[in-house]
């Protein structure tokens, strides 16, 4: 019996551990600010595309895990999060590359009426003007 008094000692004492989660915390004022502008960030929904517009009715969106790119539909291209990843990405590819922003919904997948129309890079040959290899393309 003596066992069983002692295991119900241990039990009822205080545990240090605890005590000290159980105090509430303090944030500075910039710790604040922080955490507000980290939830503001998870809450925006703006993402961004990599797109080649070659022509009003065709467009490539760009995949970056398989490398390669979708034809006129979006939800094969990638979402980026930040324009800046968007950009460098966009430095690795050839030219004639846009970077769109529009917008994801709750399940991370894009709204489609948040794409803005795209118009075809003014640089990039069309199928009536000749390529500057000769090659022409229909």
């Amino acid at each position: 019996m003596g066992a069983r008094s002692s295991i119900k000692q241990r039990r009822s004492a205080p545990n240090p551990r605890t005590e000290a989660a159980s105090e509430t915390w303090k944030l500075s004022k910039s710790q604040i600010r922080e955490l507000q502008r980290q939830c503001r960030d998870l809450d925006d929904r703006t993402r961004y595309l990599l797109v080649s517009a070659l022509t009003p009715r065709m467009a490539l969106y760009y995949n970056v895990s398989t490398d390669t790119f979708g034809v006129n539909d979006p939800s094969l291209g990638t979402l980026f999060k930040r324009r800046r990843a968007a950009l460098a990405i966009r430095r690795l590819l050839r030219t004639g590359i846009q970077v769109i922003k529009c917008r994801a919904n709750r399940h991370d997948r894009i709204v489609k009426s948040s794409l803005p129309r795209l118009r075809p890079d003014p640089r990039l040959p069309s199928g009536r003007r000749r390529h500057p290899s000769g090659i022409r393309h229909a």
